[in-house]
């Protein structure tokens, strides 16, 4: 009662002594008495968690003449401020003293620490720490405006003139810190600081920094700094100092020079490159240009953009553009001579994101280069040893209601060996899904013509064959090729009963090209007839009836052991055999013929087809045929018992995941009706460890070898040679399996509450492991390849063995390295190691390869920040300098 009857009395007083500031208790309880400390004879102890102090309104009276409407020093808006332990209001000096977590805030000010004073007069702050009776230091000031933090051992600051001084100063500024003595922050927010440091190291006492004598900051913008000099591990190195310093300070990305690299190769000679400019177009492009340049005269440049629209799409497009010059030996021996090549590389990969369009879809991943690009110009072993490239641009378009689906293409292929490139430029394509269209005719009766399917492809191509290095130059356009082609297939499908199926089908196709084979008659060279004619336009069409049934039962096996102590419960065999038999009939008398013949004197000396020079070619009609196949799938497993302290379970093991063969039989051939006897198989074993993999052709038929050592395949079986049923003409084998620091760990173990083991328990687990020393991260990877291939009587085999592995001895040191043997050469193949230590805010890396054809070396140890990406030191050697 008391308490609530001194309130009014109080704040009008207070209100008297503040002249103009009105102090309000919000969830808060004054206390009875009075402070007696003789210091503060005027003040109030409250511990109070809220005040708002506002500047108030001058009260104008009648007949004033000035009309002021605020004091001059009157603040913008309230300041709340709020303390845990307690709050001592000084009426007669107008402080506020507030301890332990005092709390201020003003704006986007907001101030935390163990003590602060605030001065009502002059809008004046003091923060800092309270020092406890171990002399530790607790609740150091903590400043917070905005985006920008930090941390300080004492802190003046004054609301009114957004000035302050702070000292031990430690702040962050993106991706860089900065610390300083004594700092001075004035109205524009700019920072003046003396004896600072600035680091990419987030430690208190950081690794390594620049030491600055004096710098200023410019919130969101840069730093800028007086004579600067490196110091690592508080031993400063002089001689790596800068008579000034500059520092990009600035969120997100921020256009400015790129710094070359220098160095020297010995083919090349002294060079500088990757230098250049770094651009920002927009908030979702960015592009950056680049050049290189060699003493001998070698020159490049690099082009590389980034783009993203969040929800829409994402890519990033590389562009690299060599003059290479070399000194080579004569080929006619008069010592070096120079060989300049233009090496080109283009990378472009456009994702677009699945929530963009449903019914439409454009993608690009685009990967070309010359060969002595991939040679001369990249330091990535994949791309040189690369044997093939491919690129796709594509878009697709759907029809959510119909049955329609468009595409188009732009591919391309590569080979690094030969140098030669195919371009489909572009590729269309039109489908429409199959249809059923007697479907619901019958009236609500099932009857067979309503299975019949009809549907409907179209394709049209334009291909070019070329060589890399004539990519640029109008001669890759000689050799264009173009072509259409369209189908409407019809079908049904009959079930006579289980596992067989009937069914008849009839494909009508058209093709249309440009390319085609015209005759003309030369009595002196017969074969000199065949020219071939680009200009016109030629088209064809063909009937492609069949029928076809198959058969394809499963048979089961299943032996039970009988023995309660057997720990094989039970072994399942399943057997999957498939018969299946085509038939065409001869239509060619109804059918136009495309094919040719040539004789001279009454013999035949060619045939050619008037399509055979397009993409796409029509068939005359080959007369009956007929085709019997017949395969054979096995699968074995078993069942191991696995008991348990309250019961016994089952596990089921796989013995042999698949074993198949499968061949074919033409009853119409004249002679060789048996196709060769395709064998696949495959198993894992050590609970899926290991994982191997096997596939072979086996051929019925013997081979004979002429006079002239040629040989053949001949209508006679293998067996009446040998006494073998078959002859291994290829098998393919491999097997591989990977390890790590998990794999021989026991599984945990659940509650029965379902839930995991705790830390206790996992520690006792791992102690009566057998393989707990081994709980350092590492991981193991085998792989064996053979390959046996007898061309009629010779043979090869190839036959080589790859290992590659890593481990981590600390958290900070990580080694990995991978090797291959060749048997068939007898010599290790690319070997390659790496060895990294993390240096908390630096690393170091070695990358070798200390043999074999691509031998390199490559020593780095650099910042890890990219502010700081130019603090390196680096040393490389690669095969060209070997």
């Amino acid at each position: 009662m008391l308490q609530s009857r001194l309130i009014p009395y109080l704040f009008i007083f207070i209100v008297l002594h503040l002249s103009g500031y009105t102090a309000v208790a919000q969830n808060s309880i004054i206390n009875d008495s009075l402070s007696s400390n003789p210091n503060q004879s005027d003040s109030i102890s409250k511990p109070i968690d809220s005040i708002a102090v506002v500047d108030s309104l001058l009260i104008q009276t009648k007949g004033d003449s000035t009309n002021k409407s605020k004091k001059e020093s009157e603040l913008d808006a309230p300041v709340d401020y709020s303390a845990k332990d307690s709050m001592i209001i000084s009426i007669d000096n107008q402080m506020i003293y507030l301890y332990n977590g005092a709390h201020v805030k003003y704006t986007t000010i907001e101030l935390d620490a163990g003590y602060i004073e605030f001065g009502m007069a002059d809008k004046s702050l003091f923060a800092e720490g309270l020092t406890d009776s171990a002399d530790v230091v607790n609740g150091a000031p903590i400043f917070k405006d905005k985006e920008e933090t930090f941390d300080s051992e004492k802190l003046t600051y004054n609301f009114q003139t957004k000035k302050g001084v702070i000292r031990k100063v430690y702040m962050v500024q993106d991706g860089g810190y900065l610390h300083g003595d004594k700092i001075k922050r004035h109205e524009n927010e700019h920072i003046h600081m003396k004896n600072g440091k600035y680091s990419t190291c987030d430690l208190k006492e950081p690794h390594f920094y620049l030491a600055l004598t004096k710098a200023e900051v410019i919130p969101q913008d840069k730093i800028v700094s007086g004579p600067a000099y490196l110091v690592i591990e508080d031993i400063p190195i002089y001689f790596i100092g800068l008579p000034f310093g500059f520092f990009p300070n600035t969120k997100g990305s921020k256009s400015g020079v790129l710094i070359p690299d220098y160095g020297e190769e010995q083919q090349r000679g002294f060079f500088i490159k990757d230098g250049g400019y770094y651009f920002v177009l927009n908030k979702y492009v960015d592009l950056k240009l680049t050049g290189s340049l060699y003493s001998n005269g070698s020159w490049g440049t690099n082009v590389e953009s980034r783009y993203t629209k969040r929800y829409k799409f994402n890519g990033n497009f590389v562009a690299d553009y060599y003059k290479d010059i070399r000194e080579v030996k004569s080929p006619i021996g008069l010592g070096l001579t120079k060989d300049t090549t233009t090496d080109i590389r283009i990378i472009w990969q456009h994702i677009q994101d699945a929530r963009a369009n449903p019914y439409s879809r454009f993608s690009a991943n685009v990967n070309f280069s010359t060969t002595s690009f991939d040679k001369q110009q990249s330091y990535n072993y994949n791309n040189f040893t690369q044997n093939t490239k491919s690129s796709n641009i594509s878009y697709t378009k759907s029809w959510p209601t119909k049955p329609f689906n468009f595409s188009a293409n732009l591919m391309h292929n590569q080979s690094a060996r030969t140098g030669e490139i195919n371009f489909k430029l572009p590729n269309l394509s039109f489908d429409v899904a199959r249809q059923n269209p007697f479907k619901g005719l019958s009236g609500g009766k099932d009857r067979w013509y309503e299975d019949i399917q009809v549907g409907y492809s179209a394709s049209l191509e334009n291909n070019i064959n070329s060589h890399d290095t004539l990519i640029f130059t109008t001669r890759a356009f000689e050799n264009v090729k173009n072509g259409f082609r369209h189908e409407i297939p019809v079908s049904f499908l009959l079930k006579p009963f289980r596992n067989f199926t009937i069914s008849p089908n009839i494909v009508y196709e058209g093709v249309a090209s440009t390319q085609w084979i015209n005759e003309v008659p030369n009595d002196t060279n017969p074969r000199a007839f065949v020219v071939k004619e680009r200009e016109g336009f030629i088209y064809g069409h063909s009937l492609r009836p069949s029928l076809s049934a198959n058969y394809m039962p499963r048979i089961y096996g299943m032996y039970q052991f009988t023995n309660p102590n057997s720990k094989i419960n039970a072994v399942r065999h399943v057997i999957t055999p498939s018969l299946g038999a085509s038939y065409t009939p001869d239509i060619s008398e109804f059918m136009p013929n495309y094919n040719r013949s040539v004789f001279y004197n009454d013999s035949l000396l060619d045939e050619y087809s008037l399509f055979e020079q397009g993409i796409y070619t029509i068939q005359y009609p080959p007369g009956e045929g007929a085709a019997i196949s017949m395969g054979l799938k096995n699968n074995l497993e078993m069942k191991v018992r696995m008991p348990t302290d309250t019961s016994v379970e089952y596990k089921k093991v796989s013995l042999l995941d698949r074993f198949d063969f499968n061949t074919s039989y033409d009853p119409f051939r004249d002679s060789l009706k048996f196709n060769p006897i395709n064998v696949i198989g495959g198993t894992r074993l050590f609970n899926n460890l290991l994982d191997l993999q096997f596939t072979g052709i086996l051929d019925p038929y013997a081979y004979v070898t002429d006079s002239n050592n040629y040989s053949k395949r001949i209508n006679r079986a293998q067996y009446s040679v040998d006494k073998n049923l078959v002859r291994l003409t290829n098998f393919q084998t491999g097997f591989g399996f990977n390890l790590n620091n998990d794999t021989f760990r026991k599984k945990k173990k659940e509650t029965a509450e379902g839930e995991e083991n705790t830390e206790e328990e996992e520690e006792v687990e791992a102690k009566d492991n057998l393989y707990s020393y081994f709980m350092v991260p590492w991981n193991l990877g085998f792989d064996y390849k053979l390959t046996y291939q007898k061309l009629f009587n010779k043979s090869e085999i190839i036959q080589s063995v790859g290992i590659n592995g890593g481990i981590d001895l600390t958290k900070t040191w990580k080694i990995t390295m991978n090797t291959n043997y060749d048997f068939v050469m007898k010599k290790l193949t690319y070997t390659s190691a790496r060895i990294y230590k993390d240096l908390h805010c630096w690393e170091m890396e070695l990358n070798f390869a200390p043999f074999g054809d691509y031998k390199f070396f490559y020593f780095k140890i650099n910042a890890k920040s990219t502010i700081l990406g130019d603090l390196k030191y680096d040393k490389r050697k690669n095969w060209r300098d070997y």
